[in-house]
């Protein structure tokens, strides 16, 4: 919930002696819809204001928002950030500022968000994990994460990983997405979607048939399918001297005696 102050008799946080760079411990907010927030206030509401500040903390713009997302009932001002807003915020860092005197803290407009949906279960089932973007972000991408190639599987480049994922669409699209250590997408595969199986409850690869693809060079990949599912990270490793005994990595190439 967003935090109010009344700058006619106090200073709002961001403004505070002693405190950080005025971006510390920002809450982000979609693009579409305000946060939440509640605070005490006897006044009608009359204005309701959106300010975008640059990376100095001034103010370069300022933009009218409808005062019918506010409800003041003569004792507090309340916004249930379920209504969207009339048009979508640009992303950056903005206030919102009531009745010229009422001022949230400072916070994060940023249009990558993915709005999460109540009630919704893990889709993985098996073998590798799976994510419906729909309305969850995959675990490299949840601030804290460690370094992005932590704990991925190692995949041979000539069969896909298994798995077995919840999904009652058909396979439409199958992609095999390159990204560098960075998380930057570099290349883009597409694949059979006959390598899955669909049953209308659940998308299966049991990772026993080849890729129909020319070859696959090694690097860091996951797979997407219908736009939608996305992988955990894998790494695309070349098999060499198959004999079952041990393995070891040299470069981008894992070994197996």
């Amino acid at each position: 919930m967003l935090e109010f102050v009344d700058i006619t008799i106090e200073k709002p946080f961001q403004d505070r002696d002693g405190i950080p760079f005025f971006t510390f411990g920002l809450q982000k907010a979609f693009e579409y819809k305000p946060l939440d927030f509640s605070y005490l206030s006897s006044e009608a509401v009359s204005t309701f204001t959106a300010n975008k500040l640059n990376s100095l903390g001034d103010i370069v713009e300022t933009i009218d928002l409808s005062t019918s997302l506010i409800v003041g009932n003569g004792v507090s001002h309340t916004c249930t950030g379920l209504v969207d807003y009339a048009s979508d915020l640009d992303s950056g860092i903005y206030y919102f500022l009531v009745n010229d005197r009422y001022q949230s803290d400072s916070f994060c407009v940023a249009d990558e968000l993915t709005e999460g949906v109540l009630n919704q279960d893990p889709i993985a089932i098996s073998g590798l994990a799976f994510y419906n973007t729909d309305y969850t972000i995959s675990w490299r991408e949840k601030a804290g994460a460690p370094y992005i190639c932590f704990g991925s599987q190692l995949a041979e480049n000539s069969y896909p990983l298994p798995f077995r994922y919840k999904a009652t669409d058909a396979v439409s699209t199958f992609k095999l997405i390159e990204i560098n250590t960075y998380g930057v997408i570099i290349n883009e595969t597409s694949l059979s979607t006959s390598l899955i199986t669909s049953d209308g409850a659940y998308h299966t690869c049991t990772g026993l048939v080849e890729f129909s693809t020319a070859y696959i060079e090694t690097g860091l990949y996951y797979f997407e399918v219908n736009g939608q599912y996305e992988s955990e990270l894998f790494q695309m490793m070349e098999l060499e001297n198959v004999g079952g005994i041990g393995f070891d990595i040299i470069g981008d190439t894992l070994i197996v005696y």
